[in-house]
């Protein structure tokens, strides 16, 4: 997998892998659908030369653009991500409910009770599956 900086470093005014590589997933899951570019565009409110755009890599996808069309298609919105990036792994915990849940109640505690959470949660996985360490 290419870092962030490798990315970042790529040929001027190409699309970033990642962009290319959603946008490929995009169009594969349309296509297995048998939606046109139109049709899937209409879906989430852009023009079929804007969704030509998301597949090429050309435009990038916003959050909302993406949950979209994962939502249309009947995907997790993970799914729309390359299996080789870490962002894959983000982009699932969000799907995940208890997660989110979790991730916002974190957000509200203070740093002393993140602390504590965080070692509880260890220790709870440690006890969980012992061979882990």
């Amino acid at each position: 997998m290419k870092s962030t900086k490798a990315i970042a470093d790529e040929e001027p005014g190409a699309p970033p892998s990642l962009d290319k590589a959603i946008g490929l997933r995009v169009r594969e899951l349309r296509l297995e659908r048998g939606l046109s570019q139109k049709e899937l565009g209409a879906a989430i409110g852009v023009t079929a030369q804007q969704m030509q755009k998301y597949e090429s890599g050309a435009n990038r996808l916003a959050a909302s653009a993406l949950l979209g069309l994962a939502r249309t298609m009947g995907v997790a919105m993970s799914s729309l991500y390359p299996n080789d990036t870490d962002d894959a792994v983000y982009v699932s915990m969000l799907d995940n409910a208890d997660f989110a849940a979790l991730a916002a109640t974190f957000a509200k505690l203070s740093q002393r009770e993140r602390k504590l959470l965080l070692g509880t949660a260890k220790l709870m996985q440690r006890l969980s599956d012992p061979e882990a360490d």
